[in-house]
């Protein structure tokens, strides 16, 4: 007896079996739990090797998820009930003999075809025989998995839209529905899959008079006010969404021709864009019970449909900006007479002018005009030559050349420079080169003065030297190999700068375009047409001690030439 705060007795009742109220609890918890539970029994051989199980006891979940009645599983085995299973899963169920033997826990994740599900089971011994299977429910866990795998590989187009209508309807269980893609531009939703019976779908097209497939529907604001950006928007009046397209006597028709109920509409709906909807149609007295698969696939669509807007605008961004470039480049190239003539007059009119009588003042000032006249010519040729590279309008001209003269020509161009720095440039040339070889010689001359001008500027002390030595020669195809090293005492190049260097108006510092001048075309022009030529620059440098910038050339030996070697090594 217990007493109150007012001192006055109080009765507590007492089960009268306590084990038996317990056991009731128990049994109740047992059979609403949210997982599916089973008890099992271990059977064994004459040799005592755990080769199957019994079930002893199930929950109404446990029947439901594997598809079975409880007076048809309890009392019989494994292989009883799934003759059929694989090896390779009684294998794995082995390993259950293995927990329940040791006392330890495992779980197995299996599909059952009978309930369309995927499922996975957990064990956990009670003693060396007996043991627990608890069931989980994997089917949407899995099944989105594989959606979210096959969006992230795929786009909307690759993967069709006729598919994703077809998935939404194994998350939802309707009857018939309809995929709507949403279009900004227009403000309307277009139908671009149906799902259900084709059949069915033409006869719908049939009675309204127009085909559903490319349908496009006037987006209906109020139900956003209605229901804001509610993913999913149940037991809607099927007339309100297409009031504005189909009567509500033929709405009404067609529900009662097709066994239809009321509709759903689930949006589609990422980062504050409205991109689509399903709108799905159940049997007459259905409804969606669980709505959050649905609410997840349309995630997944969601983000799908994004990633596909998102690269179509990048792609075309991309070929914007690629017919922008081309414009520019025809532009550029287009306009290099133009701009060369009246230069190349400047220059031509200003050399006359100084061999002309002229005082010490004129002579001072027309000297500073033929400079800055011969630097703008240099870098509009390199800009122009640079527009008609990106342009793909600079040709590669072949013609029979001497090229020691070429080399020869490329170091005087410098000379001067290298002169008013107190440089030494050089000339290695090697003798076993044929005189005569089939080059476009403007073209290498360019890289040549290119790699030579920029080896002079970036270098204070010390020397700058052209090499050029033969490194393979066929006489049966007349093809000649041959190096090109243009090396120099220089500022050098870091390694993090190595591949910016290449880069069109840029130089390894940006300091460097203040200290030593230029747009920084060199290189990168020199770079282009060495790659027209079907070879590559590379380069070896090292900061404060000088670099080496060099390439290979595979050149044609003119015939007439090759005949005359042949005729003096018979002499």
């Amino acid at each position: 007896m217990l007493f109150t705060a007012k001192g006055r007795a109080k009765t507590i009742g007492i089960p009268k079996d306590p084990v038996k109220n317990q056991v009731k609890e128990t049994r109740l918890f047992y059979d609403r739990s949210p997982v599916g539970i089973a008890y099992q029994e271990l059977l064994f051989d004459a040799k005592h090797v755990p080769v199957d199980f019994r079930f002893i006891e199930v929950n109404p979940l446990f029947e439901r998820l594997l598809g079975l009645k409880r007076s048809a599983v309890v009392g019989k085995s494994w292989s009883e009930l799934f003759p059929d299973t694989e090896r390779s899963d009684y294998n794995r169920l082995s390993e259950f003999a293995l927990a329940v033997l040791n006392e330890s826990e495992r779980e197995l994740t299996f599909y059952v075809p009978v309930t369309d599900r995927w499922l996975r089971m957990k064990v956990f011994s009670v003693d060396d025989r007996f043991f627990f299977s608890v069931l989980t429910d994997m089917t949407l866990e899995i099944k989105l998995s594989e959606v979210s795998e096959l969006f992230l590989q795929k786009t909307i187009e690759e993967i069709g839209y006729q598919v994703i209508a077809d998935k939404a309807k194994e998350f939802t269980g309707c009857k018939y529905g309809l995929f709507n893609i949403f279009r900004e531009e227009e403000m309307v939703s277009e139908t671009v899959a149906l799902i259900g019976v084709k059949d069915s779908w033409q006869r719908v097209s049939a009675a309204i008079g127009f085909p559903l497939i490319g349908a496009k529907w006037p987006y209906d604001h109020s139900l956003l006010e209605k229901f804001g950006d509610a993913p999913i928007l149940m037991d809607l009046p099927l007339h309100e969404l297409t009031k504005t397209k189909i009567p509500k006597a033929l709405v009404k028709m067609l529900q009662k021709m097709f066994g239809v109920g009321e509709s759903l509409v689930c949006t589609i709906y990422q980062n504050g864009r409205i991109l689509g909807n399903f709108t799905l149609l159940f049997p007459s007295n259905e409804r969606l019970t669980n709505p959050y698969p649905l609410q997840l696939y349309a995630r997944q669509v969601g983000l799908l449909i994004l990633r596909s807007k998102t690269e179509k605008e990048l792609i075309q961004a991309k070929k914007d900006a690629e017919a922008a470039s081309r414009t520019k480049s025809r532009f550029l190239a287009n306009m290099s007479h133009e701009l060369r003539t009246p230069l190349t007059g400047m220059v031509g009119f200003g050399e006359l002018l100084q061999k002309t009588p002229l005082n010490q003042e004129q002579a001072h000032f027309l000297s500073y005009i033929l400079d800055a006249s011969r630097i703008l010519k240099k870098i509009v040729d390199n800009v122009l030559d640079y527009a008609k590279i990106e342009a793909d309008t600079l040709p590669i001209q072949f013609d029979a050349c001497e090229l020691l003269p070429l080399c020869q020509e490329s170091i005087r161009l410098v000379q001067y420079e290298t002169y008013k720095k107190r440089l030494s440039i050089n000339l290695d040339y090697d003798p076993a080169i044929p005189f005569r070889l089939l080059m476009d010689g403007y073209r290498l001359r360019q890289v040549l003065l290119n790699l030579l001008a920029n080896a002079v500027k970036f270098t204070e002390i010390g020397e700058v030297r052209l090499k050029v030595s033969l490194e393979n020669r066929n006489l049966e195809s007349r093809f000649t190999r041959i190096r090109f090293e243009i090396s120099d005492t220089g500022i050098g190049i870091t390694e993090s700068d190595m591949q910016r260097v290449f880069d069109a108006f840029q130089q390894a510092d940006c300091s460097d375009t203040r200290r030593y001048g230029g747009l920084g075309l060199g290189l990168s022009i020199s770079l282009r047409l060495l790659k027209k030529m079907g070879t590559s620059l590379q380069v070896k440098s090292e900061p404060n001690k000088g670099s080496v910038f060099s390439f290979a050339l595979d050149f044609e030996v003119p015939k007439e030439e090759a005949d005359s070697e042949e005729a003096f090594e018979e002499e």
